[in-house]
């Protein structure tokens, strides 16, 4: 009787609130820009504009993503919101599961929309590059998810996920930097911050394996670490859920 009732209303929420026209304009945006920056140099004009707009659409529909989310799911879980899917005998696990595909779905949307600039502007990689797009975005609504539940307060939600992914995304450096500066300083306050901040890169996924705008930079395609970017995907999104799923059952409305 209730099947796939909460995913179906989300869907439709989100298209009354216009969301996927919001998506169309930034793409839109995301290509003008790219194309102004491309015609500031000089050489390798189609390049330039593939790699600065994969990064500019990247950002944005993550940005899109994620806030949506948390925004979304932090109202649905208020004790008056929430007695209202309660009162259909669903139980949390069928919500969280159901909230899930409908927003697997509407990654997907996003990320084929992001990439459909691709097909005339790329020069190389765009089904691998959509492909790590997709999975990242898989991550990213898994964190969001979870934030949605751990918080109350969206201020708090959508700075704790930009702190995360900001830091997933430039991980490597931040692990090189330590390093050097664990080899290299002799200041006790110092080795113990690039200690902490050596640890915390082992903690979080490295997101810059997964859709880098260089690929498009490169006249020969360099296949990624892609056994890493899956698992990586599998690994981090299950276990964010099944948090987000032990919070949820936790909670009380």
């Amino acid at each position: 009787m209730h099947q796939l009732l909460i995913a179906k209303y989300t869907l439709i929420e989100l298209i009354k609130k216009r969301l996927i026209y919001l998506h169309v304009l930034g793409v839109l945006f995301c290509c003008s820009i790219a194309g102004y920056a491309a015609g500031l140099v000089l050489t390798d004009k189609q390049a330039t504009m593939a790699a600065f707009y994969s990064f500019l659409v990247r950002l944005f529909t993550v940005a899109v993503l994620s806030a949506y989310i948390i925004l979304t799911e932090m109202r649905g879980l208020e004790p008056d919101n929430a007695q209202n899917w309660l009162s259909l005998s669903l139980s949390r696990r069928r919500y969280l599961l159901e909230k899930l595909l409908a927003y697997a779905g509407l990654a997907i949307f996003f990320a084929v929309l992001a990439a459909v600039p691709l097909l005339w502007i790329a020069s190389a990689p765009l089904w691998q590059w959509l492909l790590g797009l997709l999975c990242e975005l898989v991550i990213v609504l898994s964190l969001a998810l979870l934030l949605s539940i751990l918080f109350r307060q969206p201020i708090v939600g959508l700075t704790v996920f930009a702190v995360i992914y900001l830091f997933s995304r430039g991980s490597a450096e931040f692990f090189r930097h330590s390093s050097n500066v664990l080899a290299n300083s002799n200041s006790i306050f110092e080795q113990a911050i690039a200690w902490f901040v050596k640890t915390s890169t082992y903690l979080v996924p490295k997101l810059e394996w997964f859709a880098p705008a260089d690929w498009f930079l490169h006249s020969e395609f360099i296949v990624p670490h892609w056994g890493s970017v899956l698992t990586q995907t599998l690994v981090y999104s299950v276990l964010l859920l099944l948090i987000a799923l032990e919070r949820l059952l936790r909670r009380e409305f």
